[in-house]
């Protein structure tokens, strides 16, 4: 029993240390706090464990590991009840009642899998294509949805959950590929060019797919928000409103201000150098750049504690958008990483679905 305490104090360690790590230098620990947030309650899993452990430790008399199980335990008790917590005052605060059994379901509705897969465009000799999740009672309404990744990883069908859900609601939705960032290959314009192709590509086939090209709705996570966001507000193709995830918006600010020397590598890999020395590029690739009257609604939704993506770059935008009278719903979820909707059914996301279905119906549905 002794070599299995060893094994379950390294192990709590390392989950404590993803609570509570202000800083994430590498993809490892980054990788850790998210995950230990997103899947936040999952940790009772081992503070069970623990609890055993430490009977195990009372009854063979072995103080030293008594003190040491029971602190790390109650540690790791406290990593899941703050966070709860701090979720449930958020949810009353919008009106959501938190379900338990929720937190470990799945959409339960919806389209399982893709109705099917068309090629929006070929560049390079690769071609570029477009997944369709047709609803079984589609309300005309559309969303085009751009995967995370940092511009250097990342693919189409990384939501399924989230495209279930959608459909649910009436909604089809065309998620679609773009071309990545490889060593020596910035893709800082032609990721923007194929997300703007692909716009264009459903706008004119929306006939053919049974829905209203005045009705769509550009969305994304992460890097894919960052280029659903960039092509709303720079394009000249339409969209009646913008739903983006965890984006970097300001990408200047966000390689000074980001805790992860991942996220900071994954933009320079994207724009080809630092913002010393290719900054008209983080500027152009930049949503804020384009911020002004008259752009399309626009739904922010992020983490408070975001270790990738700073919070900031949440809250600057939204009020640059409130500044310019651009109709602006920001939702910042406290206790809550990058990536807190990587499970369906976590307290952040319960939160988030009722405000995402309320600015569909207000913006996009009706």
């Amino acid at each position: 029993m002794s070599i299995a305490a060893v094994i379950w104090t390294v192990i709590a360690g390392l989950l404590l240390l993803g609570l509570v790590l202000p800083k994430v230098p590498g993809s490892a620990l980054a990788g850790l706090a998210v995950s230990v947030y997103s899947f936040n309650l999952y940790l009772l899993v081992p503070a069970l464990a623990g609890a055993g452990l430490c009977l195990w430790a009372w009854r063979q008399g072995q103080v030293g590991w008594l003190v040491v199980l029971s602190v790390l335990t109650i540690l790791l008790i406290a990593g899941v009840a703050v966070p709860t917590w701090r979720l449930s005052e958020s949810a009353r605060r919008h009106g959501v009642a938190l379900s338990l059994p929720g937190y470990f379901a799945g959409p339960g509705a919806g389209t399982t899998q893709p109705s099917t897969t068309e090629t929006y465009a070929v560049t390079d000799g690769t071609k570029l294509e477009v997944d369709i999740w047709r609803p079984a009672k589609p309300n005309g309404a559309a969303m085009i949805y751009v995967f995370g990744g940092g511009w250097v990883s990342g693919e189409r069908n990384q939501m399924p959950a989230y495209f279930r859900w959608l459909t649910a609601q009436g909604l089809t939705v065309f998620t679609v590929d773009y071309r990545l960032a490889t060593d020596g290959d910035p893709v800082w314009e032609k990721a923007p060019d194929d997300v703007r192709r692909a716009l264009r590509w459903v706008r004119d086939n929306a006939a053919r797919h049974g829905i209203d090209p005045d009705r769509i709705v550009l969305s994304g996570n992460s890097a894919g928000g960052n280029l659903a966001s960039l092509v709303a507000y720079g394009g000249d193709t339409p969209v009646r409103a913008v739903i983006q995830f965890y984006a970097p918006t300001d990408l200047a600010a966000a390689h000074r201000d980001t805790d992860s020397s991942t996220a900071r590598g994954m933009l320079e890999s994207y724009l080809g150098g630092t913002p010393g020395t290719v900054p008209a590029r983080y500027e152009r690739n930049s949503p804020i750049t384009y911020v002004r009257p008259g752009l399309p609604p626009t739904l922010i939704l992020h983490g408070e504690r975001d270790s990738v993506v700073p919070a900031g770059q949440a809250t600057d935008l939204a009020a640059r958008l409130t500044t310019a009278g651009v109709p602006t719903v920001l939702l910042m979820l406290p206790a809550s990483e990058h990536s807190f909707d990587a499970l369906f059914g976590g307290f952040a996301n319960q939160i988030a679905r009722p405000v995402i279905s309320d600015f569909l119906a207000t913006h996009v549905t009706n």
